[in-house]
């Protein structure tokens, strides 16, 4: 299992996840069919080479047998905020996607608040809808909460750090952006961790600037190109 687990992180490491399938999926319907987290690295993966269907094949039979908990609720989250941007050229259809996204994440976060992850991307998406869902101002402080507790403990931990980077880009508050973005890359994250945030951002930006003026926003449009150069010429 020690080796196993330490391929995992080195394929994550080089965001090899074509690799990272083609070593999982034996034992997925192997001897480790039943293991939790073989099957979450699996459709991790899969949703990251675009295998959205078959992510959410291997994720909902572990919510419909145990209920919610944040990995796994967080991976199913991604899965379908990755259907939403798969069909951002169908309006409606994007929508229940997002829509999809948002509750598998409140249900995660929900299901034990002291992990941060599934709360702020529901928040996130929460943000891009044109009519305020009332969950976004009850979340806001328990994912904040939740995080910066965190912060006292792992100040090295990337994903704390772009966590609090991405509710002061929520808030639109551009000294703690800086700050949490600088503290984030001294944690020496990997491409695809940095590429996942830059995404994020992208987003809040593209959202913010439907009401502000975009020169008011270049800082934030700077963070994102920081952490992902090439994500504007997409």
């Amino acid at each position: 299992f020690d080796l196993l687990y330490s391929l995992i992180a080195a394929y994550k490491s080089i965001s090899a996840f074509k690799e990272m399938v083609a070593m999982l999926q034996p034992f997925f319907t192997g001897t480790l069919k039943d293991n939790i987290y073989i099957r979450q690295q699996l459709a991790f993966a899969c949703n990251k080479i675009g295998n959205r269907d078959e992510a959410e094949a291997i994720l909902k039979p572990i919510t419909d047998q145990y209920g919610a908990d944040p990995e796994t609720n967080g991976l199913l989250g991604a899965v379908y905020k990755g259907l939403m941007d798969d069909n951002k050229n169908d309006p409606d259809l994007s929508a229940e996607y997002r829509r999809q996204a948002v509750n598998a994440y409140v249900d995660g976060f929900e299901s034990d608040p002291r992990y941060y992850y599934p709360g702020i991307n529901a928040l996130t998406l929460m943000y891009f809808d044109d009519e305020p869902d009332e969950r976004f101002t009850k979340l806001l402080p328990l994912v904040t909460f939740a995080v910066e507790r965190q912060l006292k403990v792992k100040a090295k931990d990337y994903w704390v750090q772009v966590t609090l980077l991405e509710l002061a880009a929520l808030s639109l508050n551009e000294a703690d952006a800086k700050k949490y973005l600088s503290a984030a890359l001294t944690c020496q994250p990997q491409n695809w961790m940095k590429e996942t945030t830059a995404a994020n951002l992208k987003k809040i930006y593209n959202k913010a600037v439907q009401t502000k003026d975009e020169q008011s926003l270049q800082w934030l449009k700077n963070i994102v190109i920081k952490l992902n150069p090439g994500i504007f010429q997409v």
